[in-house]
């Protein structure tokens, strides 16, 4: 046992060593990524960044969706991260919208839908934000419109006929063309078990957001913890005074501060390590290639340890499309593919989606200028037939079907149809692509100086991307998708050997 006891010492202290600057980074990125309202309003200019994160060509979601006015097909609206912006000459030059009581703040003015709603003479545009919802008129001021759930990020807006439909992340309402009134629909499931994707259960164990903001407080609590645990284990360790002790026992009644270093990185430690190991367990399964073993896997809300949903959707909605063929609406969400019986007021069923939608959604879910569904992930374009049997691959038209998991060729990230009827996507690397050529010139569509000279990320996304490893793809490659789940093994082998260590000494040796 004491050999074994040497061993685990020895992990312990290597192990720690290697990655506690790593973890104390981590603490403090996942403590700010909990509460995105404390740094909403930061952003990191891009001098900063990675050549990577470059706007090139409206790629990285500067272009999800684009609407054309029905009495003058020269002016379009586009929408994306960097907010809205209009041009009124067919795609030439482009206007920044984004002014005039629209959010400033990088991180709320990503707009992920628009709707244009006229008449001749008196159009509106609606677009949806991180900050809830907008619409400009006549007055070229934007006017925020209050909704009855107070919801902050809408997700979709969609023409229904005479009424906008405006989808957040946890309702859809009804409106009528000049917003001043807002009915929820009621959004009733067909669901006699409700169940959470192991994804979305590891995700919100991660964070602690499956019990609400008490939750996320006790993991906040559990990452000042592991701050500490971290610098108490490089002082300790690295302290010219620790050498100078013979037995460890000396720093346990020793009067100095590494003394009281050492005392309570035990006790915290010990006291602490079993929200450390679901931080470890869950940051393991929330990056490939461990997460594909979460694929397909759900969990019965009645096996949550969490009191039960009063909305099953909150949160959860995605993106939200009315599929013209089939008079159905259709809802992507975290936990699956929903479609209605009927209708606004239908009831809504879970089905497997006709297409392979990537884990992180359905980024265009819509239908084409034919009338056609659309639906486009990271995993690739798709054209489906009412009946849902055949789907057409857009764009990758010789790629074998891919899953939800695997992305495809393209990570289609915006769709819209211009003036003159072309079909046009934007990709997340490659940015503006037309549908039907790809080598198609034009003069149109030049991404404006406004967009590249006062181009910033919002803090809360640069964070986001250091924490799941992303941005380290500039400096070694595709080896980059390994960064969190070598960190997240290495921290698993910090806390086992950690409680052998404590146990041995507590309770073997004495």
């Amino acid at each position: 046992m004491k050999k074994i006891y040497k061993i685990s010492k020895w992990l312990h202290k290597w192990t720690s060593i290697t990655i506690s600057v790593i973890l104390i980074w981590m603490s403090l990125s996942g403590i700010l990524l909990n509460h995105p309202e404390l740094i909403e309003n930061i952003s990191v200019p891009q001098w900063m960044l990675p050549n990577e994160y470059d706007l090139v060509n409206w790629n990285r979601s500067s272009i999800i969706q684009a609407e054309s006015s029905q009495f003058n097909n020269k002016n379009i609206y586009f929408c994306g991260n960097e907010g809205v912006f209009a041009s009124l000459d067919g795609g030439y030059t482009f206007t920044n919208l984004s002014l005039n009581g629209y959010p400033n703040s990088t991180y709320l003015k990503r707009t992920k839908s628009i709707a244009l709603v006229e008449s001749s003479d008196n159009p509106y545009l609606y677009a949806g934000t991180y900050d809830g919802l907008y619409v400009l008129n006549n007055t070229s001021s934007w006017k925020k419109l209050n909704l009855p759930e107070n919801d902050s990020k809408i997700v979709k807006l969609v023409k229904f006929g005479d009424s906008l439909l405006v989808a957040s992340d946890s309702h859809i309402y009804v409106t009528d063309i000049h917003g001043q009134s807002f009915a929820k629909l009621p959004l009733e499931r067909i669901d006699n078990n409700p169940k959470m994707t192991m994804i979305e259960f590891f995700f919100q164990l991660h964070s602690g957001e499956l019990w609400g903001l008490p939750g996320k407080i006790l993991f906040d609590i559990g990452a000042i913890i592991l701050i500490f645990l971290s610098l108490s284990g490089l002082y300790i360790w690295l302290s010219p005074k620790y050498r100078h002790f013979k037995h460890r026992k000396n720093l346990k009644v020793g009067a100095s501060h590494i003394g009281w270093f050492y005392r309570n990185h035990l006790k915290i430690g010990i006291w602490s390590f079993v929200i450390l190991l679901v931080f470890a367990v869950t940051g393991l399964f929330m990056r490939p290639p461990f997460i594909a073993a979460l694929l397909g896997s759900d969990i019965a809300y009645k096996y949550l340890p969490i009191p039960k949903p009063t909305n099953y959707w909150q949160h959860r909605i995605r993106n939200v499309a009315f599929d013209q063929s089939t008079n159905k609406i259709i809802i992507d969400t975290r936990d699956g593919y929903w479609v209605s019986d009927s209708g606004l007021y239908g009831k809504f069923s879970n089905e497997i989606p006709p297409v392979p939608i990537f884990a992180m959604g359905a980024t265009v879910l819509n239908n084409d200028k034919d009338g056609k569904l659309l639906i486009g992930s990271f995993a690739g374009l798709f054209r489906v037939e009412s009946s849902g049997y055949y789907a057409e691959n857009v764009i990758d038209k010789d790629q074998p079907m891919v899953s939800s998991v695997r992305p495809g060729a393209s990570l289609i990230t915006g769709y819209f149809t211009d003036s003159d009827g072309e079909e046009f996507i934007t990709t997340h690397f490659n940015g503006l692509q037309n549908v039907n050529n790809p080598y198609y010139k034009t003069n149109k569509y030049k991404m404006p100086d406004f967009l590249l000279d006062n181009y910033s990320m919002s803090l809360w996304n640069y964070l986001f991307e250091i924490h799941n490893g992303r941005i380290f793809q500039a400096l070694i490659g595709d080896y980059y998708i390994l960064f969190v789940p070598l960190l997240a093994l290495i921290f698993i082998i910090v806390i086992v050997t950690g409680v052998f260590d404590w146990i041995y000494l507590k309770l073997i040796r004495h």
